[in-house]
């Protein structure tokens, strides 16, 4: 489909250091099925039929799976497993008439990619063009960038972070010590890893609101080294 040639999907480096994932190729194939998602609500042919799908979503069969990469039948169909079974997707049958469809959603994609308009516009080439500025006020225009990217970064961190409810949990120091991190060279992808991993222990353990971290807190200590790579047994779900 046209659609899937424009545009960008956010794969963050991270994911060649996922525990999820056994070796390089797993790694490429989830990226695979995130660059086949739709990024926005819309149809799409499959053995003849029209499916309507939602973003984040793709209809692809395990056979189809295997010719693209050159696999075994058997190899993709316990690799879909795996990632089901690590939280990273979700498939279910599609009913089309007497006919079904391997349906799968890429798990938190709304988190981690960019909004459907952004991606419509060719973001990509804006984020590019951002990056090499004219000469005049080239420093200035870089920090502009940077900053953004740090905002942008801190803003997926936040909506992941757990919930105090009615207990404070101030924003903008929190954001100061995200930024600080990251000057030191901390990947984002590590800190947003790490507050994942941190959400589903607070939810896995039941624990009282008052008694989560306040995020400048977790940060400041750099708990997120604390929560990387597994949840109880199972891999974490990747960040797009």
């Amino acid at each position: 489909m046209p659609e899937t040639n424009g545009g960008y999907a956010r794969i963050y480096r991270s994911i060649l250091d996922n525990p999820a994932f056994r070796n390089v190729g797993e790694a490429m194939f989830f990226a695979f099925l995130v660059l086949k998602a739709k990024w926005r609500a819309g149809e799409r042919r499959y053995d003849d039929r029209v499916y309507r799908l939602d973003r984040g979503v793709l209809v692809i069969g395990a056979r189809k799976l295997a010719e693209e990469f050159g696999w075994s039948h058997k190899r993709v169909r316990t690799l879909i497993k795996h990632l089901i079974d690590g939280n990273m997707v979700v498939q279910k049958w599609a009913q089309h008439g007497a006919h079904r469809a391997p349906v799968t959603t890429i798990c938190n994609y709304e988190k981690f990619q960019a909004p459907a308009s952004e991606q419509a516009q060719g973001g990509a080439q804006q984020g590019h063009s951002r990056g090499t500025p004219k000469k005049e006020g080239k420093e200035e225009k870089e920090d502009n960038t940077v900053e953004s990217t740090a905002d942008q970064q801190f803003e997926v961190f936040w909506e992941i972070y757990p919930n105090r409810r009615d207990h404070s949990n101030p924003k903008k120091p929190a954001r100061a010590k995200f930024v600080a991190a990251l000057k030191r060279g901390v990947p984002a992808a590590d800190i947003i890893r790490g507050a994942e991993c941190y959400v589903a222990h607070v939810e896995r353990e039941g624990t009282d609101p008052k008694f989560v971290a306040q995020a400048q807190t977790w940060l400041n200590q750099e708990r997120w080294a604390q929560y990387q790579g597994m949840v109880g047994s199972k891999p974490v779900p990747l960040m797009l």
